[in-house]
This record gives C-alpha cells, structure tokens and sequence, in this order.
C-alpha cells in the first residue's frame, strides 16, 4: 500500500477521520500497518455507494417510528421471561423477520 495514495483515497471519500488515531501518535508502528493494510482492501466507493443508497431508501419511507408499547428492563426480567425472549428470538431469526445493522464512521 501507499499511505499517501490511501490517505487521498479515504480524503476524496469524505472518510479522512480514519487516520485520527494515527495522526495523534496513538498507534505503534505494528499497529499502523495493520490498519494501512485493512484500509487497503476497502473499496471505498463501494462503499459510499452502499450507504447512499441505504439512505435514499430510508427518506422514501413513509412510515413512523413509534415506541414500543410495553418494554421490560432486562435486569428486572425473570429466567422464564429471559428465555422466552430468548426462544422468541431464534424463532424470528430462523424466519426472517429479524434484521440487524451495525454502522460505524
């Protein structure tokens, strides 16, 4: 890899803060080509495309987000209760009805 290719990379991607750590001193020099080598491998346009399209399609949405009508703290839930949801969970896994996303940046 090339740091300044990739640095010009992510720059042009809006995606610099990457490099945060590294500028600050924070990261030893294994560290850093670690993730020199990871950011390498990202097609950042991809990427980008990826998320723009994510959001077009959230701002089309019509419906609302409303609060769940009845929630129950997990500390103060019983073992039946916890295994239930438990239970409840896999089955919406196994079915398709569950999804999950993870964002970060």
């Amino acid at each position: 890899y090339n740091e300044t290719e990739l640095r010009a990379r992510y720059a042009s991607a809006g995606q610099s803060q990457v490099f945060r750590f590294l500028d600050s001193g924070m990261v030893d020099a294994a560290g850093k080509a670690q993730l020199m080598s990871q950011l390498a491998e990202i097609d950042t346009n991809f990427v980008n495309t990826l998320f723009r399209d994510t959001m077009a399609g959230a701002s089309s949405m019509t419906d609302t987000l409303e609060p769940l009508p009845d929630v129950t703290h997990l500390a103060r839930a019983g073992t039946s209760q916890k295994r239930g949801w438990f239970e409840r969970g896999l089955k919406a896994v196994a079915a398709g009805q569950v999804a999950a996303l993870v964002l970060a940046g």
